[in-house]
C-alpha cells in the first residue's frame, strides 16, 4: 500500500472510533409484520443479486421536513422517497452526519418515516446500491457508502415490503484503488439463503490496524437473519 494510502486508513479508523458505528443488528426498532427471505435449494444457490437503478425524486424539498444538506434523493416507490441528508432536530447533541431517511407522501404533507440513527460522520458524501430481493421476499437491501476524499465505511440496510428500514450493520473492511481506501460494494456478491441475506466479496478485503498500516487482506462474508434481525461476520 502506498504511504499516502496508508494514511487514509489511519484517518478512517480514527473517524469509525470517533463516531462508533456499531456494526450489530439494530435491535431498538418495535417488531413490524414483514415478508421475510424465502428462498428454494435451488434459488439459495443462485449467481449474484445484481443492484437495482432508482429513478431520481422529482422536486424534493427538505426544509419543511427539517432536513438539510441532501445529497440525493431517489423515488422508492410511488409515494416514498429515500433522502441523504443531515438531520439537526435528530442530532441535538452533535452533528452525525449523512443519514438515510425515508420520507412517505409530498409536500405539503410529506412526513419523516424513517431516519437512521446515525450517519456517516464527517463524511460528505453518502451513496448506496439498492438490491432488490426479488420475489417471494419482495424486500430490498441498501448498501450505504460514506466518504469524502476517500471511503469511510458501509451501512447495511433491510427494508421489507410495506415497513420501515432497519439498520442491518456495518462493513468497516476496504479494499484499495489508485493507493486510496475504495468502498467493497461494487464487489459485493449477495444471495439469499432462507431467511438469511448472505453478503460476500470477489476480492480479499482489509482492515485498518491502531498503528494506521493495513492488516492482511481476507475473505470476509457477512449474513443478515431477517427472522432474527441477526447481524454476523464470518
Amino acid at each position: 500500500m502506498t504511504t499516502q494510502g496508508r494514511k487514509g486508513v489511519a484517518a478512517v479508523w480514527a473517524r469509525l472510533l470517533v463516531f462508533g458505528i456499531a456494526a450489530v443488528a439494530l435491535r431498538t426498532s418495535p417488531a413490524i409484520a414483514e415478508a421475510q427471505p424465502q428462498a428454494s435449494a435451488g434459488q439459495a444457490s443462485a449467481s449474484r443479486i445484481v443492484p437495482i437503478s432508482l429513478p431520481p425524486a422529482p422536486a424534493f424539498d427538505e426544509k419543511p421536513l427539517g432536513l438539510k444538506d441532501c445529497r440525493g434523493a431517489l423515488q422508492y416507490t410511488q409515494n416514498k422517497v429515500l433522502v441523504f441528508c443531515h438531520a439537526p432536530r435528530q442530532d441535538r447533541r452533535g452533528n452525525f452526519g449523512l443519514r438515510l431517511v425515508l420520507v412517505q407522501g409530498s409536500a405539503p404533507g410529506a412526513r419523516i418515516v424513517y431516519s437512521a440513527p446515525t450517519g456517516g460522520g464527517d463524511a460528505y458524501s453518502a451513496k448506496p446500491t439498492v438490491f432488490d430481493l426479488g420475489t417471494p421476499s419482495q424486500a430490498r437491501v441498501i448498501l450505504l457508502d460514506h466518504g469524502a476524499e476517500f471511503h469511510y465505511g458501509t451501512q447495511v440496510f433491510f427494508i421489507a415490503p410495506d415497513a420501515t428500514p432497519r439498520l442491518a450493520g456495518q462493513i468497516d473492511w476496504f479494499t484499495e484503488d489508485d493507493g486510496q481506501l475504495a468502498s467493497p460494494t461494487p464487489h459485493a456478491t449477495l444471495t439469499v439463503a432462507g431467511n438469511k441475506i448472505l453478503i460476500g466479496f470477489d476480492r480479499k478485503l482489509f482492515k485498518p490496524k491502531r498503528d494506521g498500516s493495513a492488516g492482511p487482506e481476507r475473505s470476509v462474508h457477512f449474513s443478515y437473519d431477517a427472522a432474527k434481525r441477526h447481524w454476523r461476520q464470518f
